[in-house]
């Protein structure tokens, strides 16, 4: 291979034109090679493994241009959807580009896939080639869940769907855990926020209800800075302010590290025993970059362990606490926040007026009539696309606590826009690892059998260890079977689902120790192409769980001695 790379390192024939055709024939691909003098161009047409291609090389060793011609056709009432495909695809990918034509004689739209390269390297040219296979598959696999999302969904503005759709897709994925020893469980990773109080992080992140802060000290790049002994500044603390100056555009991180070291006695409700105790809760910040919109850092927080005793064994969830949050302080102002709010509300209504569509967020904003929790719910749904769950629930929170009381008088639309808060507040939740709170937003659902709130549901119960999880599973796998009953009339995206629950099933029975029974789904699953990488993880959970019960089942060599001659002289 470092011959080959000489061979075709730029200079070798002093030509792109030259490297591009020895490349070809060493990779014996078929092609036909044409000169356009008048484009100062050559163009190839070449086969390579099962992929047609077209490259154009362009004179004075500007570079070559090589395209994957009609890897996709559709219908042209699908435009909408094929533009707002190839545009998330394009905002996706720095290399390779997606476009679209619309063929008049088979009246159909044509997808194509493209890269250029300024200097012919065999082992690049070689992973391009062979990576737009796995975008064609990719891009074709995501238009068809983008399709039977849109036709479940009922939307008319195509984009913002697909955008929604495909968001909360991937974040539905994250939320479907695999056992991982590494990593305790309750370990957040994506909570940020913009104001984030002490006493929000300890309540919200740390799931500590009633503590009584002592004293607070906070250390910058290794100097004490700050030393808080009035337990209600201790709550109102800022952790955003501890890496941050300045305001708005201005801000900046200017610190390369922060401490901060909490003294706090927690009440019996939050200890395993009935002592009140005193604790020490560590914060570490540390830069994370930035944007033009936020400056992000990264909080580790560890709660110091309490001592062992009858009550608050090794195994005590109590022992010690620790987590890791992304938190982020925004430049924009809550100014502009307003101001994009009050011209989403009068471009939903310029809109009605003359009859156009709106999109799925001003559709939601609209069906409310007061602004407020119009603005809440906006806001919310926006972050909580960002990851930004905590401070999308105190958007979500406060929509909801606007709504419940006039429930029974709302429109269908508005109790429509309330079932979706639910939905998105049960998910927050469930991002936090706050499982109880997920279960009783989400309880609104009980008895919808869609794929949206039916996935949330189990991921809720499976992630917190719900032993009701198996009646949810098991209820809807016999419902999927009684609907198709002919495994060829399953739709792809109801075929995923399924896969999904029998992965959560499994998953629970691991869990509840039932090693033997989630090893033989497992094993079935090796020969899945969509569950095997997923099966394979927990198989060797699995085996480390066994080795760790065989190490734990050894006996003591003393008390096997004793017994062992107690036997003995046992008469028979």
């Amino acid at each position: 291979m470092k011959i080959f790379n000489k061979l075709f390192r730029r200079g070798a024939s002093g030509s792109v034109k030259d490297d591009f055709t020895a490349f070809l024939k060493h990779s014996n691909c078929d092609y036909n090679m044409t000169e356009e003098p008048e484009d100062n161009q050559s163009r190839f047409v070449f086969d390579y493994q099962a992929g047609h291609f077209v490259a154009v090389v362009k004179g004075g060793n500007v570079g070559v241009e090589v395209t994957y011609p009609s890897f996709f056709e559709t219908p042209p009432t699908e435009l909408q959807l094929v533009r707002a495909m190839c545009n998330h695809a394009n905002q996706a990918s720095t290399i390779h580009k997606y476009v679209y034509t619309f063929d008049e004689e088979d009246n159909c739209l044509r997808l194509h896939l493209s890269f250029f390269c300024n200097i012919v390297n065999p082992e690049q040219m070689t992973f391009l080639l062979k990576s737009c296979f796995f975008f064609q598959r990719d891009f074709v696999d995501d238009y068809k869940k983008s399709k039977e999302g849109q036709s479940q969904s009922g939307s008319d503005d195509v984009e913002a769907s697909v955008q929604a759709q495909r968001r909360e897709r991937e974040l539905v994925a994250l939320q479907e855990e695999h056992h991982d020893p590494t990593r305790p469980h309750g370990w957040h990773t994506s909570c940020e926020t913009k104001h984030l109080t002490m006493n929000d992080f300890i309540v919200h992140a740390l799931n500590i209800s009633t503590y009584d802060p002592r004293e607070l000290v906070v250390v910058r790049d290794g100097v004490v800075a700050e030393r808080i002994a009035d337990g209600d500044l201790a709550r109102e603390f800022d952790l955003a302010r501890l890496l941050v100056e300045g305001e708005g555009k201005e801000a900046i991180l200017a610190h390369d590290n922060a401490v901060v070291i909490l003294r706090l006695r927690l009440w019996a409700t939050d200890c395993d025993n009935n002592d009140n105790e005193e604790r020490v809760l560590t914060i570490t910040a540390l830069p994370d970059g930035s944007d033009d919109k936020s400056l992000y850092m990264r909080l580790t927080a560890c709660l110091s362990a309490t001592s062992i005793s009858r009550t608050n064994s090794l195994a005590s969830s109590q022992l010690t606490k620790s987590v890791s949050v992304l938190a982020a302080y925004d430049r924009v102002t809550d100014k502009q926040r307003q101001q994009e709010f009050d011209y989403m509300w009068k471009d939903a209504r310029i809109k009605i007026r003359d009859g156009e569509k709106l999109t799925e967020q001003q559709q939601l904003i609209y069906d409310v009539a007061r602004s407020n929790i119009a603005y809440n719910l906006y806001w919310g749904k926006t972050l909580m696309l960002n990851n930004r769950y905590y401070e999308a629930l105190l958007h979500f929170r406060n929509a909801y606590r606007d709504l419940l009381p006039e429930f029974f008088n709302l429109s269908d639309e508005v109790k429509s826009t309330f079932m979706d808060l639910c939905y998105n507040i049960g998910f927050c939740y469930n991002e936090l690892h706050q499982y109880e709170k997920a279960f009783y937003y989400l309880h609104f659902f009980d008895g919808d059998r869609s794929v949206r709130t039916v996935t949330e549901w189990v991921n809720c119960l499976a992630n917190g260890r719900d032993i009701r999880v198996f009646k949810a599973i098991d209820d809807c796998l016999s419902s999927l079977t009684e609907q198709y009953k002919n495994a060829d009339d399953v739709p792809d995206y109801i075929a995923s689902f399924i896969n999904f629950l029998r992965r959560r099933r499994a998953y629970a029975l691991v869990d509840f120790n039932d090693l033997d029974a989630a090893e033989k789904v497992f094993k079935e699953m090796l020969e899945e192409p969509e569950n095997s990488d997923y099966a394979l993880d927990e198989l060797r959970h699995i085996a480390r769980l066994r080795e760790q019960h065989a190490e734990n089942a050894l006996p003591d060599p003393a008390t096997a001695t004793d017994n062992d001659a107690n036997t003995n002289d046992t008469p028979s």
